[in-house]
């Protein structure tokens, strides 16, 4: 049976992937390694755009949660670098 996936299911998934690849472009700029700094940095802004697309297609655009989880998403894409945990 096909799972549906929810806005919140979306943008928790969303959220995973960006830290993962700010991390690992942590890792790669500690490395030394601007290429793949680069490419992982580039991943992270490629799951957001993902997300806002498979929100907008959601019209989930037209909410609040929306407008504050794409502010949060954004600045942490913008930030390079994922929280402290």
């Amino acid at each position: 049976m096909p799972k549906h996936l929810t806005y919140a299911d979306i943008t928790a998934r969303a959220e995973l992937e960006i830290h993962y690849y700010l991390q690992r472009a942590a890792v790669d700029h500690a490395g030394d390694d601007t290429i793949d700094q680069a490419l992982s940095r580039g991943a992270a802004l490629g799951a957001l755009s993902l997300w806002d697309a498979l929100a907008t297609d959601l019209a989930a655009f037209h909410t609040a949660d929306y407008t504050a989880d794409r502010a949060r998403l954004t600045a942490l894409v913008a930030s390079g670098s994922p929280p402290a945990v």
